[in-house]
């Protein structure tokens, strides 16, 4: 208080506090720091009020700085010290200060309107433990904040901005200086008496300069974001085009924060910034919902003909229009997919096998998840009727051909007959219910002969075996 009496009270403002991450981007953990330009003052010692000069070597190197919403002052102080409380609490009384003679302290107090009481104690010889209480007046003089003053702009120096760690250098000479300023006209001082050199102006536009395209690029992509209202995402298409908008603006911020620009001095401030945050929560929100789709419900029912061949056919019954159809296997695998028109859908070019066995249909409409499966058997592809034994004779002639004669044939069939070998022998279509194949010779001896039946659209019937005398 002793100092205001003769110049105007100052408030130191120039240290900054860690910038915190914002809240669209929790994951930006690395805080940035400015650095803080401290000023070396002259503290007044008052004595039982009264203004002394007799403890100032006690006392030395004091500096002040601002550090978040208190005032952190560090001091120098005799070694004889075996005690220092500051307006009733404590001190720690620190090794380690440039001169042997010295400690250090290290406090704070809530503003340099404070005069704060400090304590010492120390041991006088034979007179033992002696203790004193002074006023501390931390305020700095108009001559103490020019110096700082001077001392900050003489920082600043010009180079080209090309990565974080200039810029940061860069954005803390600017600091440093806007600081000092800010607190000389808080406190009442002539502004106008800390003039700022062209160095100071050169160096804001290189910043200013550095930082463009990023916050152009940031602007650019926060304009895009158009899923920013609540439930505004309601298909999967509008959630994907979604996220590329948010990892757009992502991508942008992340580029800005690691070339050493920060969200709230440098982005926080652009158009379209809060919809960041307002279309990840949308996005997520979609995610969650379109995760929950509905399952879709039909009742299905179908038919197979399975056919000779690759060409297999699959009917399905009690679909919806729009619906997309998959037809699986028994083991799973899907065979084929196909959109349903109406109704019904016909799914052809498949193959099932020779054997009987089962498929599986599922339908799944938009925006929803894929129905049960529904089995549906189907028989073994066809195959042509055995001709019996009762239905074959045969007849070894002698010097003229021999004749085996199968009943029960129909016109359009084929009949082919094997020597006992399995050698096939002749084959001939049939005309009517009788077909009678005439073979140049069996043998003379007596022996075996096989028949088998060819039909359009079956497999070759199972071999009928029959034995013949021998020639007659």
């Amino acid at each position: 208080m002793y100092k205001k009496l003769f110049t105007a009270p100052i408030a130191l403002t120039i240290a900054l506090s860690a910038i915190a991450p914002t809240m669209a981007h929790a994951e930006e953990t690395a805080a940035t720091t400015e650095v803080a330009q401290a000023t070396a003052v002259t503290p007044t010692i008052l004595y039982k009020g009264v203004p002394t000069a007799n403890y100032n070597a006690m006392f030395a190197n004091t500096e002040v700085v601002k550090d978040g919403d208190v005032y952190k002052v560090t001091m120098d102080v005799s070694s004889l010290f075996t005690l220092f409380q500051v307006n009733g609490k404590d001190v720690v009384l620190e090794k380690g200060a440039t001169d042997k003679d010295l400690q250090k302290v290290t406090f704070t107090i809530a503003s340099l309107e404070e005069d704060p009481t400090i304590k010492i104690a120390y041991t006088a010889g034979p007179m033992g433990v002696m203790s004193h209480e002074f006023t501390f007046d931390f305020t700095p003089t108009v001559a103490e904040v020019q110096a700082a003053f001077d001392k900050a702009i003489a920082t600043i120096k010009l180079a080209p901005i090309t990565t974080a760690e200039e810029l940061k250098v860069a954005t803390a000479q600017i600091s440093a200086v806007d600081n000092i300023v800010a607190s000389a006209k808080a406190s009442n001082l002539d502004e106008s008496a800390f003039v700022k050199p062209a160095v100071y102006a050169a160096q804001q536009e290189a910043i200013a300069a550095y930082k463009a395209p990023f916050t152009t690029k940031a602007a650019d992509a926060f304009s895009k974001l158009t899923f920013t209202a609540a439930e505004s995402i309601t298909t999967k298409a509008q959630l994907a085009e979604a996220k590329v908008q948010l990892e757009a603006a992502q991508a942008a911020i992340a580029k800005a924060v690691a070339a050493g620009l920060t969200e709230r001095a440098d982005l926080a401030s652009l158009a379209g910034y809060a919809n960041v945050a307002a279309q990840k929560t949308v996005v997520e929100a979609a995610e969650k919902a379109l995760a929950e789709e509905v399952q879709t419900v039909r009742t299905l029912s179908g038919k197979v003909s399975n056919a000779k061949g690759a060409s297999d056919i699959v009917k399905v019954y009690g679909l919806q229009k729009g619906d997309t159809v998959r037809l699986y296997n028994a083991k799973g695998k899907m065979l084929k997919t196909a959109t349903a028109t109406g109704e019904y859908l016909r799914i052809s070019g498949v193959s099932l096998g020779k054997a009987a066995g089962k498929v599986y249909v599922s339908a799944q409409a938009k925006d929803e998840k894929e129905s049960a499966k529904k089995a549906v058997a189907f028989k073994a592809e066809p195959v042509a009727k055995t001709v019996a034994k009762t239905q074959i004779s045969v007849k070894n002639n002698k010097g003229k051909a021999d004749v085996v004669t199968v009943k029960g044939t129909a016109k359009g069939q084929k009949i082919r007959v094997y020597n006992e070998a399995g050698k096939s022998l002749k084959t001939v279509t049939a005309t009517s219910k009788t077909t009678k194949i005439s073979i140049k010779q069996l043998g003379k001896a007596t022996g075996k002969i096989s028949v088998a039946r060819i039909q359009d659209g079956k497999h070759i019937s199972a071999k009928t075996t029959v034995k013949f005398s021998k020639e007659q």
